[in-house]
């Protein structure tokens, strides 16, 4: 295996990419839920309470408030399954949640964070320059128009869009 240690060094860069990108939106995680559309697309989703397989495959057959997005509606409905909450907690705006915000946001970040990768796999392939990848994942990434899609929970269907 003598390519191993080359192997090695052409992955950090994407590590580093994911990394930093992940530092940047770590606040987000401990963001709560906003009484804008996370009520009626999560916390108060008729679909989550309770979860089940029957509410969650429903999805993929209609719309939900007259939109199709079974991927994401999904993947909240997973994380709804294991971010119930003893005792309901307050949102940004008005009312209360069952569920517990960081599972959602967290799972936002993270995607976005590798769909960051994914960018600069992309640009070093399209230029052949590694550090011009890198910073332009990165700033594709940190642009201020991916901070909504990114820390708002109802946003983050266009990130797992990603």
């Amino acid at each position: 295996m003598p390519n191993t240690p080359h192997r090695v060094v052409a992955v950090l860069p994407a590590i580093g990419v994911f990394l930093a990108v992940a530092a940047v939106f770590f606040a987000a995680c401990f963001g709560a839920f906003t009484s804008w559309d996370d009520g009626e697309n999560v916390y108060a989703n008729p679909h989550y309470l309770p979860v089940t397989p029957a509410s969650v495959t429903q999805f993929w057959s209609v719309p939900y408030n007259q939109l199709y997005t079974p991927v994401t509606n999904t993947i909240w409905g997973a994380c709804a399954a294991v971010a119930r909450l003893p005792q309901p907690v307050g949102v940004i705006g008005s009312g209360s949640s069952p569920f517990a915000a960081l599972p959602f946001h967290a799972l936002g970040v993270l995607f976005h964070a590798g769909a960051a990768v994914l960018v600069f796999l992309l640009l070093r392939r399209l230029t052949g320059s590694g550090p011009g990848a890198v910073v332009g994942a990165i700033f594709w990434a940190i642009h201020p128009v991916q901070v909504e899609p990114v820390a708002w929970v109802t946003g983050n269907n266009n990130v797992y869009s990603g």
